[in-house]
């Protein structure tokens, strides 16, 4: 794992990170990046260090309503990175019963880091491909959805939504055409 002041930067970078993922196209300014909401902070529990739902509530109950800006409801990365993360390793030190805090804030720090780690090499979206191949894969539909598609996978268009009916015959529930010719003959 990188060093201490290493993984420092790298959670700082995965703060960042999780404020451009929750403020959906909104176009950010370095400065607004070191700025987060309580969902940014929500994403990078849950994401970052794998918090359970206790400390997320935790957090979004009693520490980021402490730390928060009262104007902006928001906390600046200085603060969540030395006031707000040494109070959620307490927390989750106080889980765990006998635990250290600051070893906790330790593991909790290089968690993160991984986590921001693994995100900058691309292994963020790995879930994504495996979603789209299982639900774009036609020889596992069942019922009406297999009608739908062609032998190929390639989708039937109107034709596999609706029920044609061609009403082609004596009455419009005939089944026989054209057999009567046959049969005279």
């Amino acid at each position: 794992m990188a060093s201490g002041g290493d993984v420092d930067q790298l959670c700082r970078e995965f703060f960042e990170m999780c404020v451009e993922k929750t403020s959906v196209g909104k176009k950010l300014t370095p400065a607004d990046k070191k700025l987060a909401k309580s969902s940014a902070v929500k994403k990078m529990l849950q994401e970052g260090i794998g918090a359970k739902s206790d400390t997320v509530s935790f957090v979004d109950a009693s520490v980021f309503s402490k730390y928060q800006d009262k104007k902006t409801k928001q906390v600046s990365e200085d603060d969540f990175m030395e006031k707000m993360f040494p109070e959620i390793a307490a927390f989750e030190a106080k889980k765990k019963k006998g635990a250290d805090a600051a070893e906790e804030l330790t593991k909790l720090k290089e968690k993160m880091a991984k986590k921001c780690e693994a995100e900058k090499a691309g292994g963020g979206g790995s879930k994504n491909a495996a979603v789209v191949d299982r639900l774009t894969d036609t020889s596992k539909y069942t019922g009406a959805h297999k009608e739908r598609f062609d032998a190929s996978g390639r989708g039937k268009g109107i034709d596999g939504r609706e029920v044609r009916v061609e009403n082609k015959g004596y009455v419009g529930n005939y089944k026989g055409e054209g057999s009567y010719d046959a049969k005279k003959k």
